[in-house]
């Protein structure tokens, strides 16, 4: 997997949510669906694997949806790692959440098969580039359990190139409006980089595209349960 948050990106990450106002309304509606799922599942405790960790805001938001709930907590980034570590460093303590610094595909595939009751994910599945989204959506299938939930917090291109291109025109306009006011004028070349790479053909994530993988990967109940510009949560089942 490509690394594409370094230095000043990484560093300043969480600077992301005041530049996407829909950001934190996605993350409280992804813990929601979290709690539903396992408010109707028995047992004593429940492993979730998280790509993507960053520094720990989706993960702490899975832990707290449900006591039970154990995370696999998956990023390449060092920096990112040095942030979870630090910000949920009593969940670590705690045994509730094992942070691994590796590649998801590596670590999918060298992973047991039905070992996860449920996969989550946070702005991180976009940044693949689609044969590499391909096969890791395989493996997560793979990794499953029976009716285990799989819920992907992203940014989904609409398959509408016009409507697509005004979004991007209103997120870089964002970007353009918050971080120089914050002090950090050096993030708006960096984030417009990282949007104008989201866009490449090899990479681009569209909704059309996306629904058509995972249902060639295996699963079904597959449905947008929000959506705010690219701001969207898909769920399906294994």
């Amino acid at each position: 997997m490509i690394k594409r948050f370094k230095g000043k990106m990484s560093e300043e990450y969480g600077l992301i949510a005041l530049a996407a106002p829909h950001y934190v309304d996605c993350q409280k509606k992804l813990g929601a669906v979290i709690k539903k799922y396992f408010s109707r599942r028995k047992g004593k405790k429940f492993d979730v694997l998280e790509i993507g960790c960053g520094s720990g805001v989706t993960s702490e938001i899975i832990l707290k949806a449900d006591k039970r709930i154990r995370i696999f907590a998956v990023d390449n980034e060092p920096e990112m790692i040095r942030q979870i570590k630090r910000k949920l460093a009593n969940y670590v303590k705690s045994g509730r959440i094992k942070i691994i610094k590796t590649d998801a595909l590596d670590f999918a595939k060298k992973s047991k098969s039905a070992e996860f009751d449920a996969f989550a994910s946070a702005l991180t599945i976009h940044n693949f580039k689609n044969k590499y989204r391909k096969q890791f959506l395989a493996e997560v299938f793979r990794l499953l359990k029976s009716e285990g939930l799989f819920i992907n917090m992203d940014r989904y291109a609409h398959d509408n190139p016009k409507i697509f291109e005004r979004w991007v025109d209103w997120q870089i306009g964002m970007y353009e409006n918050i971080f120089p006011r914050l002090g950090e004028p050096e993030l708006v070349k960096q984030w417009i980089a990282h949007e104008k790479y989201d866009s490449r053909p090899d990479v681009i994530m569209k909704m059309k595209s996306a629904l058509a993988d995972m249902k060639k990967a295996g699963f079904k109940n597959i449905k947008f349960t929000y959506r705010k510009k690219t701001y969207s949560i898909l769920t399906a089942r294994r």
